[in-house]
């Protein structure tokens, strides 16, 4: 069995591509920094490493030469892969120059990594992977309906198809980032431009390997803004998609395990209830009330009449347009009788 040391200061990358190495029958160690991977590969023997570029402590190109400065056979010729989020050629060109042998682009498919894998290692997988630990259809619709503005489907690939593993990731990115709008904002004001480089390019890379794919174009335009010196024109766009991902992944918590559609049948009077509650946190702008008072009338089933119009409502909601969700309910209260 192969054996591959991958380094990555961030958590959900690490886990992410871990999973998809385990996937294909692959040992995985794991370091978190560049100084970390280097006297972890001081130690023990790897047939390859996959090595993050940006990090903290120790970059990725740092990490490389002093790998190949080893008085080591081995650590000169063991294939050293580069992962970033940035597909310039100029930084292709700086991971050759540093020593490393291949480059792959996050977020990382499962199809470009094992053809590249296999230039280097004695590994042979027959035709694509469709792992999907424990998933149903079911589950996957729920996180569609949850997640309006994300690539689930892709997010899923990523992991090898396992849907539970993607729900925790997801989970994780709404701990890890739930101050960085704060943190950034503190950085860019008291002129700290590398740490917020460094935020930001972070926040990329995960932003696209789960799926999010509005808010990693954002990002990475914000992050080139940053590099250039220029001004940060990208933040608030960039910021405000942050804002709506993670309030949508409030609902996450409420997806059962079983995912399947509720039995349950509501009826017209505790629809007029559930709805008139919508008014005041709707009317106010307050986001994750609102999104609490969709998740609630998500669980019934309601008369096929209503269908079409709960639909609506939200979409309204997940694009942050409460006034009209507001609007919408009152309508509905005044001219359908429910009122």
């Amino acid at each position: 069995m192969s054996r591959i040391l991958v380094v990555d200061d961030n958590e959900l990358g690490l886990e992410m591509t871990t999973a998809l190495l385990e996937a294909d029958g692959l040992q995985v160690s794991a370091a978190k920094n560049g100084k970390q991977a280097v006297e972890m590969v001081t130690r023990d023997r790897f047939d390859l490493v996959l090595m993050d570029i940006q990090m903290p402590v120790m970059d990725g190109i740092s990490a490389t030469r002093a790998i190949r400065a080893l008085d080591d056979v081995w650590a000169r010729q063991v294939p050293i892969i580069a992962m970033t989020a940035n597909a310039f050629a100029a930084d292709r060109q700086n991971s050759f120059a540093a020593g490393m042998n291949g480059h792959i682009v996050k977020p990382i498919e499962r199809e470009i990594l094992l053809a590249e894998l296999k230039q280097w290692l004695p590994i042979d997988i027959a035709g694509p992977a469709d792992v999907r630990n424990g998933a149903s259809e079911g589950q996957e619709a729920c996180l569609y309906t949850a997640l309006p503005q994300v690539d689930v489907r892709a997010g899923i690939r990523r992991v090898a198809g396992d849907q539970d593993k993607y729900l925790q990731l997801l989970k994780k990115f709404q701990r890890q980032f739930a101050e960085t709008a704060a943190e950034l904002r503190r950085e860019l004001a008291s002129g700290h431009a590398e740490a917020a480089i460094l935020r930001v390019h972070t926040l990329k890379g995960v932003a696209g390997n789960l799926g999010a794919d509005k808010l990693f174009v954002a990002a990475g335009r914000l992050e080139q803004q940053l590099k250039d010196r220029q001004e940060p024109l990208s933040l608030e766009e960039m910021l405000s998609d942050l804002s709506t991902l993670l309030v949508s992944l409030q609902r996450l918590p409420e997806i059962r395990k079983d995912h399947g559609p509720s039995d349950a049948v509501g009826t017209e009077t505790e629809l007029r209830d559930l709805l008139a509650q919508f008014i005041e946190p709707l009317q106010k702008l307050q986001a994750v009330p609102s999104q609490n008072c969709l998740r609630r009338l998500l669980e019934k089933q309601w008369p096929e009449s209503y269908t079409e119009w709960i639909s609506e409502l939200e979409s309204l909601i997940a694009d942050f347009r409460l006034g009209e969700a507001a609007d919408k309910i009152n309508r509905l209260l005044t001219d359908s009788g429910l009122e």
